[in-house]
């Protein structure tokens, strides 16, 4: 086996996951669960043997062990104290499950330690080291090695528990699982609910988009909801920013009406799209496009480049960051690099 160097942190990590075995009474250590210890005992130090010469075959500064044959006995004795913990509480230990985490846990002599860690246990099929009989949407409790659900779901670690199926994304509207929703969906409330919002839903969040014929009605006491766009020379009288885009609410009749385009007066209002409100003559401009020279009067969603001082696209993700700004839904990380920004965000 060729040999890589391992961090102190990783191999701690690596040793650390040993100590996790769990599963019904009478099969075998490798192949089954068990309530016993009597048999899985031999089929356990062989285990720990074969993972502990994996471990000293790599090159580390500290392996945290005097040498293999300590290794094995101190990760067996733990293993039996969990062992009989799980038994304790009345649950199944899957050794099987455990010697999974065994084949994830030789990947200590990779360099990087984000390597080991919980991705094993959100693999499909899911398993659990130790487990219960609690079924599908049923209330759970977690324990130090897995939780009181059935083989093959998970707890959610919520306050009020439930089982669910790490294989199975959830639904709109359906409670949100620690894994997190599935795509184009934000946890809320405690359910799963779409970025693109639905009419009534919350939009008051960055991220959240209300669908087609739907703007952000921002007039109402409670959390801005979304709300149908209203018509060119309709009401907007206490709807909040309703109007078309290009348009705008002006008094005193409070209708929508078009917003000054070029040439034309902005003392009172914003310009179109494609313009700017020259700050001297208050008179709308035609704003700058990509590459022409710029004073923070880029259209959205351009920026102003500072190094050049001309408009720019704002970069995506993977590139350069441009005064510390990326497109949206990006943001700028450490190093200057634009990366996706995390969905934050929450529509109920």
């Amino acid at each position: 086996m060729a040999t890589r160097p391992l961090t102190r942190a990783a191999a701690l990590s690596l040793l650390l996951g040993l100590a996790c075995g769990r599963g019904d009474e009478g099969e075998s250590a490798t192949t089954g669960t068990s309530t016993s210890t009597g048999g899985d005992i031999g089929a356990a130090t062989d285990m720990f043997d074969r993972a502990c010469h994996e471990i000293f075959s790599c090159w580390c500064v500290d392996y945290g062990y005097a040498d293999e044959a300590s290794c094995a006995a101190e990760l067996l004795e733990r293993a039996m104290s969990d062992h009989a913990q799980v038994v304790s509480a009345d649950q199944a230990f899957d050794w099987g499950c455990y010697e999974r985490t065994l084949e994830v846990n030789r990947l200590g002599c990779d360099p990087d330690p984000n390597i080991l860690g919980s991705g094993f246990f959100m693999e499909c099929p899911s398993c659990q080291i130790s487990f219960g009989d609690g079924q599908l949407g049923e209330p759970c409790q977690g324990t130090f090695s897995g939780s009181t659900c059935a083989q093959g779901l998970r707890c959610s670690h919520h306050e009020a528990g439930f089982c669910y199926d790490p294989c199975a994304p959830p639904q709109v509207d359906q409670p949100c699982p620690d894994p997190g929703c599935g795509e184009g969906m934000v946890c809320f409330d405690g359910a799963c609910r779409p970025l693109i919002g639905r009419l009534g839903d919350y939009c008051a969040y960055f991220g959240v988009t209300c669908g087609p014929g739907l703007i952000c009605d921002w007039s109402g006491d409670e959390d801005s909801t979304c709300a149908p766009v209203l018509a060119p020379g309709e009401s907007c009288l206490g709807t909040g920013d309703r109007c078309p885009e290009d348009y705008h609410c002006p008094g005193p009749a409070y209708v929508c009406a078009l917003r000054p385009d070029i040439g034309e007066p902005c003392v009172s209002a914003p310009c179109r799209s494609g313009a700017y409100c020259d700050t001297v003559t208050q008179v709308c401009q035609r704003a700058p496009g990509i590459g022409e020279p710029c004073d923070d009067n880029c259209p959205y969603p351009t920026i102003c480049a500072s190094l050049l001082s001309v408009c720019a696209a704002p970069p995506e993700a993977g590139e350069p960051c441009v005064d510390g700004k990326c497109a949206s839904g990006k943001r700028c990380a450490p190093g200057g690099i634009c990366q996706p920004e995390p969905a934050v965000c929450h529509n109920p």
